[in-house]
């Protein structure tokens, strides 16, 4: 199942705090997945791992929109499959 969550022109400053807002949600996300799961180093190290990777996306990305003119195009699916993974809680 695929979900067209943006597919639309923005303004620049627009898109920035979209992107800004989404990816705040998935460091959100993982960080309290950290308090949920602080007796497991490993998985703490995964989780931590992701957010300094979603904090260097929101760098480049911030970075990229700011050399941007006037509108930038922003398209954004969710996809959605069933997984067979044993993932914890």
């Amino acid at each position: 199942m695929i979900l067209d969550i943006l597919n639309d022109e923005f303004l620049t400053k627009d898109a920035e705090r979209i992107i800004i807002q989404i990816i705040h949600v998935a460091i959100k996300y993982h960080e309290q997945k950290i308090i949920a799961h602080s007796d497991d180093e490993e998985y703490v190290r995964s989780r931590e791992s992701r957010i300094i990777e979603l904090h260097k996306y929101l760098y480049e990305t911030i970075e990229y929109i700011s050399q941007a003119t006037y509108q930038i195009d922003l398209k954004a699916q969710i996809i959605l499959s069933n997984s067979r993974k044993n993932i914890p809680g």
